[in-house]
């Protein structure tokens, strides 16, 4: 007997040895994330001005307006949560999914989408940046394995469900006149000729992530599907939550700056939209514990 209660002794140390080193390195990867969102804003046009970014008019009121984002909410949410992590909370890679998604989303277009004829100053550092964005959320998708939510019920599924399959429709309804007019080779909107690499930088991760991402996982939720519908619906929610109001920065910032291309209505819808991603994760990410 003893030596049995000693060998399940030993199997739930082994347990809690890796998932304690998991939840070290998830903290560890946030905070450099973290210190690396806030570093990049520090460095470009709002403070040092170290870089130059080649891009129109409008796409730089965009940065900007990223750029404080990133260092007023994305950095500080991505550090409390690696404090967090290191102070083991359990709810922790639930909500880690929105830096890292966020960073590695909007740092491939910090690379990508600028019209770039030299290196960059900040290359190493936003590469860094793009990768610890995913690192974190593999990091996250790991540390959960194959657990459930708090609240993982099926109307509380169905629901989550709805809101990603109207996510999906709502993003492939804004590219739908380019996918059109991709059969006819229709022109691009005035704003998206100045930056093309951004454009189809954007249009790429949209289409070509968010959207298929968001069906799957909300289609498999109505389906009940389990552990692996659930990550993904924390994972697209908590992007979408830090990506929707960053946006809407992006859309004041044009109209505070007077650009061409600004328009204040569609500022507004986009504010709504930011204010109904908020919304979207503070109902989801309630009753974590």
């Amino acid at each position: 007997m003893a030596s049995e209660a000693q060998g399940s002794g030993a199997r739930v140390l082994e347990t809690r040895v890796p998932e304690a080193r998991r939840r070290v390195g998830l903290g560890a990867s946030l905070l450099a994330l973290g210190a690396g969102l806030a570093a990049n804003t520090l460095l470009g046009p709002l403070f040092a001005d170290l870089v130059a970014y080649p891009v129109s008019e409008a796409m730089m009121s965009q940065t900007l307006a990223l750029d404080g984002f990133s260092l007023l909410v994305a950095a500080p949410a991505s550090l409390a949560l690696g404090w967090a992590a290191l102070r083991r909370k359990g709810w922790v890679p639930w909500l880690a999914f929105g830096p890292g998604l966020y960073a590695a989303y909007m740092f491939l277009q910090y690379i990508a989408g600028p019209r770039y004829l030299f290196a960059p100053e900040t290359l190493v550092l936003q590469l860094l940046v793009f990768v610890l964005g995913w690192a974190v959320a593999a990091q996250a998708w790991s540390a959960i394995g194959g657990a459930l939510p708090p609240r993982a019920d099926p109307r509380r599924a169905r629901v989550l469900g709805t809101i990603l399959v109207a996510l999906a429709l709502f993003v492939t309804s804004r590219y739908l006149p380019v996918l059109l007019g991709s059969m006819a080779a229709a022109p691009l909107a005035p704003e998206a000729q100045d930056d093309p690499g951004m454009f189809w930088t954007i249009l790429l991760l949209d289409v070509g992530l968010v959207v298929p991402v968001a069906a799957w996982a909300g289609v498999a939720l109505w389906r009940g599907r389990g552990a692996a519908a659930w990550k993904a619906g924390y994972a697209v929610v908590g992007w979408f939550a830090l990506t929707g109001p960053s946006v809407a920065a992006m859309g004041l910032a044009m109209v505070a700056r007077g650009d061409a291309h600004a328009s204040l209505p569609l500022a507004g819808v986009f504010v709504a939209i930011g204010l109904a991603a908020v919304a979207a994760a503070a109902w989801l990410f309630r009753g974590l514990d």
